[in-house]
This record gives structure tokens, C-alpha cells and sequence, in this order.
């Protein structure tokens, strides 16, 4: 028995409601999903690592409701007759966009800036409903390079995204938070998986609430960096770090109080929240859809010390009402070469604020607030682009 659990011990994986057919091991349709990470008997494996895991934060809270009756002072029970909460945050450190590409988001390649957008799979709904694992070896081993068959898993059934936010700072690694809106969330132990003995994914038929059956997967061994599982052209940084970052604000004279040639950025904070929508019906005994309540609203917020005042006019400003495309660029360490790249494609200032205080540096705070459109809207959307799994 455990004494504790420390976070070597745990590894995190994303994958589709099923990876093979526990019987034949055959492919199925709908486990094909783009990316190979391992293998389960005589067929493969799509459920992949998600790498450099800082944080995982779970939960449930069921939505009990009273019923009481004339003559009792007590109630008569705690019923609940509407889907649970399930929360999942993952938060994690920026080596490439592998993870990005993983979860769900359209990640153009290196050289493809803004080909697409990054929900275009999301709001199509074709990237959603997939599942979580949270893999946990024994207490005093290392989670990654264990080929061991007994372990423990937290997995979490039909999950979507519901808010992502990537930031940087200096003296910091950039990092990034991804929160998850969850129907169903299970517990197992597995052992065994070498004599022919799979786990039960954490999948459900929404209209029933029960396990979808006939599904079973294994978790891979688990890698330091993605390329270690034999991808060649895919990065093996294992970090970024803030000194390789470049932000292009697109702001010129006139845009803002103070010159855009002047301005120390330290800190970035680019963030989306789909608010989804719990679609139900009578019959279902969850939710049958999550989908994003429109429209989503993007934000680009930055923190830099102030420079140099330059002649401007809020009335102006308001009269002009431009539009930027604000950017993000991380190289790798020494180099030119992108490993990420993030465009907030049509945004508007929305914005500027600036403080002092006795023994401080004057600061100046900016907001950039975009709207994410369809699919095909190359004017108004998020970029991601950079090095990722989809090779």
C-alpha cells in the first residue's frame, strides 16, 4: 500500500472513446485519429502521451435535489436527475505543439502560419468527445520507461475543451492550461494486460448513461519527448525558454500612448473560453452534446515596462478603430527556426492601462480581444502553427 503519491509516479494520456477491439484487436473507424504512439497485440495503439505535465487538478460534484412531501419535515430523498459536474485542468510546459496537436486543435506546420484555424476540428464537432487517462505506477518507481502491465488508472469518459490559455514571462518557461468539460470519470486498477486482459475505456452512451462496451485499451510506455518514440523530423527540445520569444503587436504611431519601438514585454497571456453549452433531452440521462456557445471571445493580454510617450489621441484611436494581428513567436534556443507560432487574427486594442509606484518601474498593460470565426474565417480566428504531431 501506498504511503504517498508524487507526481513521478503519474503519466497523462489522450486518445479516442476506444483504441482496438478487445477481441481481435482489429481497427476500429472511429479509433483512427491520426496519430500512432504504441501497439496492442497484432493492432495499434491511438491513445498518445501528452508530454511535460506540470499539474493535473480532477473532480466531481453531483447536482442533488430535495424531495420533501406534505406531513414530513424530512426529506423523503436526494435524487439527482441532472448530469454531475467533472472537471479535468491539465496544465503543462511549451517544448512544441505536440500536446495542442493531441488534444484536439488544428496546428498548422512550420511554414503553414495561417492555414487554418486552430478550433476549425472543434467547431465542426469532429475533434470532440475523446477520453483521458491518468496512468499511476507504484509508489518509488518512475512513470515513464515503465513497461509494467499492473497499474492504476483515472480516466475520464467524453471529454471536451473548454478554455485554453497559453502564457509567458520572463525568467519563467512558457506554459500552458487546458480545462476540460467531462461527462463521465472512472477508477481501475489494471494487471494483466500481456495475458490478454484489457481495460474498459470511461466512454458512455450519453442517452443511457452506460459504458460503451466492446472497447478496450492498453497505455503505452511512457517517453521523455515525443520524437524518443522514433519520429524523426518532430522536435526533441525539452523546453522553451523566454529569451527565444518574439511578440509582434502590429502597433504603429499613434496606435497607443506609448512608442510601440520602446515597449519591454514581460509577460503574454493568450486565452479562449468556449462556454459550453450542455445540450439534453428527455430520455438522456446526460448530456447527448457539449457544444461552444457563440461567440467566443479571444484575448491576447500583455504586461511590458514603459517606454517613451509618442503623440496620440483616444479619440483618435476610437475614430481609426484598427485592427491587429497580433503574433507570438518562440525559436528554438540560438536559432530562427519556429516551434511555435500563435496569431490572434482580427483583433481590436481594447485596453491600455499603465501604473507607477515609489520604488518601481512604470508598466504599461494592453488587451487585444478577437472573435473566433468558423472553420474558413482567415480574418478573425487563432493561429497555431510550429512544430507538432501531425507529420
Amino acid at each position: 500500500m501506498s504511503q504517498r503519491h508524487l507526481y513521478q509516479s503519474d503519466l497523462v494520456y489522450f486518445g479516442p472513446t476506444g483504441s482496438n477491439n478487445p477481441g481481435t484487436g482489429a481497427l476500429q473507424s472511429n479509433g483512427v485519429w491520426g496519430l500512432i504512439s504504441g501497439s496492442v497485440a497484432s493492432g495499434q495503439n491511438y491513445i498518445a502521451e501528452l508530454y511535460r505535465i506540470q499539474k493535473v487538478d480532477e473532480g466531481f460534484n453531483r447536482k442533488l435535489k430535495v424531495l420533501n412531501q406534505f406531513g414530513q419535515l424530512g426529506q423523503v430523498d436526494l435524487v439527482q436527475i441532472e448530469p454531475p459536474d467533472v472537471t479535468l485542468n491539465v496544465s503543462y510546459v511549451l517544448s512544441n505543439l505536440v500536446n495542442e496537436d493531441i488534444i484536439g486543435f488544428n496546428v498548422n506546420k512550420a511554414g503553414d502560419a495561417t492555414a487554418i484555424g486552430c478550433l476549425s476540428g472543434i467547431l465542426t464537432n469532429a475533434n470532440a468527445g475523446k477520453n483521458i487517462f491518468v496512468k499511476g505506477v507504484p509508489e518509488g518507481y518512475d512513470a515513464i520507461s515503465n513497461s509494467a502491465t499492473d497499474y492504476d488508472v483515472m480516466s475520464f469518459g467524453n471529454v471536451f475543451i473548454s478554455s485554453y490559455t497559453s502564457q509567458g514571462r520572463v525568467l519563467d518557461f512558457p506554459t500552458v492550461d487546458v480545462n476540460f468539460s467531462v461527462i463521465n470519470q472512472q477508477a481501475q486498477h489494471v494487471w494483466g494486460l500481456n495475458t490478454g486482459n484489457y481495460a474498459i475505456t470511461p466512454a458512455v452512451y450519453p442517452a443511457s448513461g452506460t459504458n460503451i462496451t466492446g472497447w478496450g485499451y492498453v497505455l503505452p510506455t511512457g517517453t521523455t519527448s515525443f520524437n524518443s518514440a522514433g519520429l524523426s523530423n518532430v522536435s526533441g527540445l525539452n523546453v522553451l525558454r523566454p529569451g527565444d520569444m518574439v511578440l509582434n503587436l502590429g502597433l504603429n504611431a499613434g496606435d497607443g500612448f506609448f512608442y510601440p519601438g520602446d515597449i519591454k514585454i514581460q509577460s503574454y497571456n493568450l486565452s479562449f473560453n468556449l462556454a459550453l453549452e450542455n445540450l439534453t433531452q428527455l430520455g438522456n440521462k446526460y448530456y447527448y452534446a457539449k457544444l461552444p456557445k457563440f461567440p467566443v471571445e479571444a484575448t491576447l493580454t500583455i504586461d511590458a515596462l514603459a517606454g517613451d510617450l509618442q503623440t496620440g489621441s483616444l479619440v483618435e484611436i476610437v475614430n481609426n478603430n484598427l485592427t491587429f494581428n497580433p503574433s507570438i513567436t518562440i525559436n528554438a534556443p540560438g536559432t530562427s527556426n519556429t516551434v511555435v507560432y500563435y496569431q490572434l487574427a482580427g483583433a481590436k486594442l481594447e485596453t491600455q492601462s499603465n501604473s507607477l509606484a515609489i520604488g518601481s518601474n512604470k508598466t504599461v498593460n494592453m488587451t487585444f480581444k478577437s472573435t473566433i470565426g468558423s472553420a474558413s474565417d482567415l480574418a478573425h480566428n487563432i493561429f497555431m502553427s510550429g512544430i507538432c504531431a501531425n507529420i
